[in-house]
Parts: structure tokens; sequence; C-alpha cells
């Protein structure tokens, strides 16, 4: 069965609907009397009060797509700085081996900017693993332990820097599924409540009626005026 994206039922701002949400507590509570014929008990007033508050407190996009922005941000340095000293090592690298010498490929590095997050976590872990391996011979040119030691550390710090702006770029994902499905929660109680104040009202107190309404109906837009027949030559 295909996955359907979920859609608001209200045509507003999360912001305008907790005001509705507001409204209605307070019509729910003037109104309560005559409304709880339909059901609308002391019960459905706290369940609206809620959802409307649930909804006010609920993380806004902005709120998340600011953190996720940041993480970004915080990834790209420890990207420069695993770059940076990706280079220190690998002009070390290359001039402790001849000239026709393989070795040097083996560690990986060609394109370093070209290179996806990814693949440049994967070429830094990479990296430590033949420095490593190669210690004794690269030990002439000042590479260390520490340095190596240094250089996985960096590496790290990408991987899980990495591994937090997906986690971030998830949960805006995630919170904006659910607030959906709560906004659209508290539309559909509101609109129920709605329905019943309209229908009590409607021969009783046109305002009182109105007070039910959500959505204004759009005044008619003035037709255009006809073209004026062009004159006679």
């Amino acid at each position: 069965m295909r996955n359907t994206k979920l859609k608001p039922l209200f045509h507003m701002s999360f912001g305008a609907l907790a005001h509705l949400g507001n409204r209605s507590i307070s019509l729910s509570t003037r109104d309560q009397e005559v409304l709880l014929q339909y059901g609308v008990d002391e019960a459905y007033i706290n369940m609206l009060k809620s959802l409307t508050q649930a909804v006010k407190d609920f993380a806004t996009d902005e709120e998340l797509a600011g953190d996720a922005q940041q993480q970004r941000q915080d990834k790209d340095v420890f990207a420069d700085t695993l770059k940076v000293n990706i280079r220190m090592m690998m002009v070390r690298v290359r001039n402790a081996f001849p000239a026709n010498s393989s070795k040097p490929g083996r560690f990986g590095t060609d394109d370093l900017d070209k290179m996806t997050d990814l693949a440049l976590i994967k070429c830094g872990f990479r990296v430590v693993r033949m420095a490593t391996e190669f210690l004794a011979d690269l030990a002439p040119k000042g590479i260390t332990q520490a340095d190596i030691d240094a250089l996985e550390a960096d590496a790290n710090n990408m991987d899980q820097a990495w591994d937090e702006q997906q986690y971030k770029t998830y949960l805006r994902t995630a919170v904006t599924h659910d607030r959906l499905l709560l906004a659209n929660e508290l539309y559909s109680r509101i609109t129920e409540l709605y329905d019943y104040g309209k229908n009590y009202w409607v021969t009783r107190s046109w305002a009182y009626h109105k007070d039910y309404i959500i959505y204004d109906s759009p005044k008619p837009k003035p037709k255009k005026a006809k073209k004026k027949a062009e004159k006679a030559k």
C-alpha cells in the first residue's frame, strides 16, 4: 500500500490554530450549558485545553531548522579540520617513499576536496590505518603515534558530527509529522464543537451563531467592466 503524505486539515498557521483553540475554549465555557446536550462536558473542554496547549508547546519548524543548520555548520568545521590534518600527514607520506612507490596511493586521498562527507570520514580512518601500518617508514619524516591518534580523533569528531546532522534532519521531519497529527486532531475537535454551536444558535441568535464560523466567506469580487465596443469609423 502506497504511503500518502500527511496534509493539514486546516488553512491557517499553527499560531492561528492555537489562537482558534483558545477561542474554542472560551466559547465552550460560555455555552457549556446549552452544548452539554451535544456531549460538550467538562472532559471535552479539558481535552480542548490540553490539545491547544500541546500545539503551543511544540517546537516550531524554525527552531528545528535552525538546529539542523547549526549542526551542519559544526560538521563542516570538523570536515575542514580533518582535511587540513590529512594533508599535513600526506605531504610527509609522499616524501617518505620513493617516487615510484605505490604505498602513498594506498592512503586513497586523491580528490580530497571533492569527497562526500561519508567518503571523507572513510578516508580519514583509512589514513589512520595506513599510517599505523607504515609508522616505521614515516617516523623519519616526523610522524608519530600521537599524530596518528590526533588524526583518528579528527575522523571520529567528523563521524559523530555527521551522525548528529542526520539525526537533526530526521528529527525535523519526525516532529513536523507529529505536530501536524496533533494539529489535525485539535482542528477536528474544534470543527466538531463549532458544528454544535452553529446548529444550536442558527435559529436563536445570529450573533452567537457567527461566533462559531471559522472561515469568513470571501467577499464577491466585482465584475470586470465590459469592454467598450469599438467606435465605428
